[in-house]
């Protein structure tokens, strides 16, 4: 069994994600949309900001609190309990 943690995968780079877990059939990526804001109800939207991929995702490993690392570590974001949503629509 090969052991691979997850990283975040750089900007603009292409992945065929079908080739890259070839016989992994339990990892996948998450598409990180960060850095935007909200726009006010009723049509509300995300816009700005930037998307990101995290690759080598091992469903029976992850837990939803890695995301905090993500976010801290690897994005640079502060502690993501404190990040405040902006309303960007007035």
């Amino acid at each position: 069994m090969m052991y691979v943690m997850w990283q975040i995968r750089p900007k603009n780079e292409v992945v065929d994600v079908s080739s890259l877990y070839a016989g992994a059939s339990t990892w996948f990526s998450i598409k990180l949309h960060h850095g935007g804001k909200f726009t006010k109800l009723p049509n509300i939207k995300y816009i700005g900001g930037e998307v990101r991929y995290v690759d080598y995702v091992d469903i029976d490993e992850f837990f939803v609190h890695e995301l905090d690392a993500i976010m801290l570590d690897d994005l640079g974001y502060p502690d993501p309990r404190m990040i405040e949503l902006t309303d960007v629509s007035q």
